[in-house]
Order: C-alpha cells, then structure tokens, then sequence
C-alpha cells in the first residue's frame, strides 16, 4: 500500500512539472524509454535536451546520493544538456546538492514548483525564469547533435549503402542550423525586427535556391541539391553580412563546426576496421525502438537465420542452433531460457533467451555470435536485416 501511495506521489509530481514546461513552450514527453533507459519527462528547447527524474521519498526508497550517481552514469549515455531531479519527502543536505552541482545536476523541490506555478500564466516570463535557473551553457553544435549524426552514419552502413546521400547530409546540416538559430533567438533573447530580419534572409535564400532548382530541372532536367542551399547561406552570409559581425561570424562557425563534427563522427565508425563492427552494433542497440531488435548478419557469409537482439536481451530460434553447447561455451553462459512462442506464420517454435546484464556484455556476446559461431570475418560488411526488405537484403546479397 505504501509503494502504491508512494507512486502516486510521484506521478502527481511528474504531472505538475509537466504543466509547467508546457506552460512555458518547451516540448515535453512523460514516461519514455531512451535508450534503454525510462525516462519521467524528456523536455526538449529547441536543439537542447532535458532529463527530468520525479522522486516521492520514503524510508525505503535509496539515498539521495545514490540517485544523483545513478543519473550522473545514465547521462554519460543519454548526454542530455540537463538533469534535474525532482524530489519530495526529503530533506537535501548543503552536501547533496554541493554533489549534485558537481556532477552537472540539479535537485528542485515543492520550492521551485511553487514559484513557476504562481507564474504559469505568463508564458514568456514563465520561460525566462525557467530558463535562468535550469543555466543551461552552450554547447558545442556538432555535440549537440551528435545522436541524429551517428544515427544517419550508422543507418546508412547497416543498410550496406556505399555512401551516405548529399541530399540527406545536407538536410540535417540544416536542420542541425535552424535548430541552434531558434534556440539562441529563444534563449537569449529577441526583438520582433530581429526576428523579422532572420525570417527574411534565411526564408529567401532558401526561396531563391529552389527558383534556380526549378529553372535548372526546366532547362537542363538536373536537380539542385541541399548542398547547394547550404552553401548559398553561407556564401550569402558572407557576402551581404545580414546581422551584425557578431552575429555572422557565430552562424558560419556554426555551419563549420557542423560540418568538421559530422566528419569526425564518420572516422570514428570507420577509421579501425578492426573496432567498426563493435561501435556500429553498440550504436545500433542504443537507437532501437523500445519494442523493436536488430538482426546483424552479412552477405560474406553462407545463409543463416540470425538471431534478433536488443539491450540486454538475445534471441535465437531453437531451428537455428545446431549445437547448444558450443554457443554455451562461447557466450560462457549457461544461463538461458527456453520460450515457446508463435512465429509470423503461425507456426509453434521454441527460442532460447539470454539476458546480459549491460550494453556492454550485449556487445560482447553478439561479436562472439558472429566471429565465432557464424565464422563472420571483421573486414565483412555489417548489415542490420531489421533495416531492409527482403528483396534489398536479396539485391545486396546478389
């Protein structure tokens, strides 16, 4: 009964704060699951993350210090600009927060609640303030969008496609720009006429490239890439000099830093073949659905039904082991389970589950999986099955 109290307390403390993040214009989601991970509130600002953790605290529940490591691990992972804790039912000693100010935490309470409550009709106010005490710093841009540069990097090799798409490259570069601009304009402050001065330069630079996109497709049938629009801001940028040199020189260093980030993450997946396959399946399992698996195989490799993994969980059809003992001893685990299920066709089968206990160990055993049990090589190009159809697998196997 006292754990029911207790959840209650917590969802009522999830819900407030959710209304006031609304309230103030952020995007928020309330109970999701982030890379394994469940998350109360993910709050996002414009190309700013943050984590919002509600806690009601009773004598059972672990120590604030506890807390405060736990999240200070997960957003080695989740790298969110913010993590705040919401806490309620217990008193936060100088020594807690001084920990949690160290690990780039913030702890509020009913105090803070209060205080944006009593506001939470003027919206523009009610921003401000959050904004002041949350004392997010900028950071780095490449940084910042780190996960969506992976991610196409990532897709893009486990879809056994040659090279990533200009079109597609240049679409989140711009994305990635519009995003920080919006932010910076909401975050720091400004007036109608400079919002009124952005909307019209980058709005008509973008109106002017695709006028020439058309004229092009009429005359020649070619096509204008996002490229080119990339490179027209720029190059108008420095040309016409639309803001003040302040202002100028932050976006083009923007587009650059962009653009230099995006490179370092692809030689990151690709400069040591010998790592690629560890640093693409790790990344893939982060970015999973929470209801979806991989299935890595290659085409290198004579036909084998491969077995569908996420973050801490492996499975293989019973159909697919020739011989138990032998996955035993390369997993060096005997612990696992015999499932039956229902297969797409309707059909009863058996599958065996294995639990590991981390990322990490997921890794380890779907590397061991493939080198030792399947006899993949490490210079064999990695696919995720779950990415294509059947007849992409079968165009890039033929």
């Amino acid at each position: 009964m006292t754990n029911l109290s207790v959840r209650r307390k917590g969802s009522m403390l999830e819900g407030l704060a959710e209304t006031i993040f609304k309230a103030a214009g952020f995007d928020v989601q309330r109970n999701v699951c982030v890379m394994g991970y469940e998350i109360d509130l993910l709050v996002k600002f414009g190309d700013r993350t943050l984590l919002i953790e509600c806690k009601q605290y009773e004598k059972s529940y672990l120590p604030v210090k506890n807390l405060i490591f736990q999240w200070k691990e997960k957003n080695k992972v989740l790298n969110a600009d913010r993590v705040i804790l919401i806490i309620y039912g217990v008193d936060i000693s100088d020594e807690e927060n001084n920990l949690a100010n160290e690990c780039g935490i913030q702890i509020w309470g009913i105090k803070e609640l209060n205080e944006f409550l009593s506001i939470i009709n003027d919206r523009e106010r009610l921003c401000a303030d959050i904004l002041k005490v949350v004392n997010l710093k900028e950071r780095d841009i490449a940084e910042t969008n780190e996960k969506i540069f992976k991610k196409l990097i990532w897709k893009t090799l486990l879809s056994g496609k040659s090279e990533i798409s200009e079109d597609e490259r240049f679409s989140v570069f711009r994305q990635a720009l519009r995003y920080r601009i919006i932010t910076n304009l909401k975050e720091f402050g400004s007036t109608p006429k400079l919002r009124e001065n952005h909307i019209d330069f980058f709005e008509n630079v973008i109106k002017e490239t695709e006028t020439k996109r058309k004229l092009l497709i009429f005359k020649v049938r070619s096509k204008l890439s996002e490229r080119i629009i990339w490179d027209d801001i720029k190059n108008k940028i420095m040309q016409l000099k639309p803001f003040s040199n302040e202002i100028d020189s932050k976006y083009l260093g923007y587009m650059q830093r962009i653009e230099e980030g995006f490179q370092e993450y692809f030689d990151w997946f690709t400069y040591n073949k010998e790592e690629m396959h560890r640093k693409l399946i790790t990344e893939r399992l982060l970015g999973l659905e929470s209801d979806k698996h991989a299935i890595f195989r290659t085409v290198q490799v004579q036909e084998f039904e491969a077995p569908r993994i996420k973050i801490n969980h492996i499975i293989f059809n019973e159909s697919a082991i020739g011989d138990i003992k032998i996955l035993e001893w390369i997993l060096t685990d005997l612990a696992y389970d015999f499932v039956d299920t229902i297969n797409e066709k309707n059909n009863k089968i058996k599958e065996l589950h294995w639990y590991p206990a981390s990322l990490q160990e997921t890794v380890e055993y779907t590397c061991r999986i493939l080198y030792e049990y399947f006899g993949i090589k490490r210079s064999d190009k990695l696919l995720d099955k779950s990415l294509l159809t059947s007849d992409e697998f079968y165009n890039i196997k033929n």
